[in-house]
């Protein structure tokens, strides 16, 4: 098979990857490394007792996420991603469903909770 040669071979160029990559970390810090975990690993943790979340802005995001993966969970059965933090300041993400969102701690299937204050983010 001919390529014909009005079509590139590398689209986009590879300065403009290495611009992108180097853009990814806004707040100067490194990259953590998020390991998946499968939810019935959770109970082996420690999780974080410090509040994960600075921004009190980012604080109402994860509760309206939070809010809105219990609706699914109980609706739909629909799983959702959570990231969240543990002790040793170990990334993991786990696919689950949210049972339901109290205070301090979220309710997953099996009897199994995740503090709020460890979670970052829930997609």
């Amino acid at each position: 098979m001919k390529i014909p040669k009005d079509i590139p071979l590398i689209s986009p160029t590879p300065k403009r990857f290495i611009r992108l990559y180097y853009q990814l970390p806004k707040n100067n810090q490194p990259m953590k490394t998020l390991e998946i975990i499968e939810k019935e690993a959770l109970p082996n943790l420690k999780f974080s007792k410090i509040e994960v979340l600075q921004d009190p802005e980012k604080r109402k995001l994860r509760a309206a996420s939070l809010d809105r993966a219990q609706t699914l969970g109980n609706l739909s059965h629909t799983k959702v991603n959570i990231t969240f933090e543990t002790e040793d300041h170990q990334h993991y993400v786990v696919n689950t469903t949210v049972w339901a969102v109290g205070s301090d701690f979220i309710s997953l299937k099996s009897g199994i909770f995740i503090p709020i204050q460890c979670i970052h983010e829930v997609n």
